[in-house]
């Protein structure tokens, strides 16, 4: 659950950049209205949103989600976005409406090697990012989060604990978990609960 002034705030601050594992219920395929955002204004929707689980993906992998309203990301309904692979693996599990964000913002590449390539070029992108998703887990309002890392090289980032200590926030994560639900793979074969 989360009050409407964190909502609000979270929108405002992060809406263009972040969203939450809720999706509508799919249609005749498998991607069918991933991207119907008309979920966030129902009345239940504050008390389904849950602050203290926080999936973390490396970075934002297209740059068309600026004109688009809030809480988009995540939610694409371009032809090769795999977000769909979240919405069956997580729904009705205790997973299901966590936040979701990138720990790199403002970054937009489909491909992870780039990214890290400019990382490693540029490392001064790295630290103001992980400054960045701080100030995100603050405004969030997570007291004791579980941080559930998209991928090898977000999982990497987020538990290196000089590179993103949370002691300084007075949060501690009770887990970094690596989901497998990012790689191409058929339906069948997601699971959240290997890392």
């Amino acid at each position: 659950m989360i009050t409407r002034e964190k909502f609000k705030l979270i929108e405002e601050n992060w809406g263009e950049l972040a969203s939450w594992a809720v999706w509508a219920e799919k249609g005749d395929t498998p991607k069918s209205n991933i991207e119907d955002l008309t979920i966030f204004k129902r009345d239940k929707i504050l008390e389904e949103l849950n602050p203290e689980v926080i999936f973390v993906g490396l970075n934002i992998s297209r740059d068309d989600l600026k004109d688009r309203e809030p809480f988009a990301n995540f939610h694409s309904g371009y032809g090769h976005a795999q977000e769909y692979k979240l919405r069956y693996v997580l729904k009705a599990t205790p997973l299901w409406a966590g936040y979701l964000t990138d720990i790199i913002k403002d970054h937009p590449e489909i491909n992870s090697a780039n990214v890290l390539k400019k990382l490693k070029e540029n490392p001064q992108i790295e630290v103001e990012n992980i400054k960045r998703f701080q100030r995100e887990i603050v405004d969030l309002g997570s007291i004791n989060p579980i941080l559930i890392a998209l991928g090898g090289a977000t999982y990497k980032m987020v538990n290196s604990t000089t590179k993103c200590n949370f002691d300084p926030l007075g949060l501690v994560a009770k887990d970094v978990l690596v989901s497998k639900a990012s790689r191409p793979a058929s339906q069948s074969s997601h699971d959240l609960s290997t890392p």
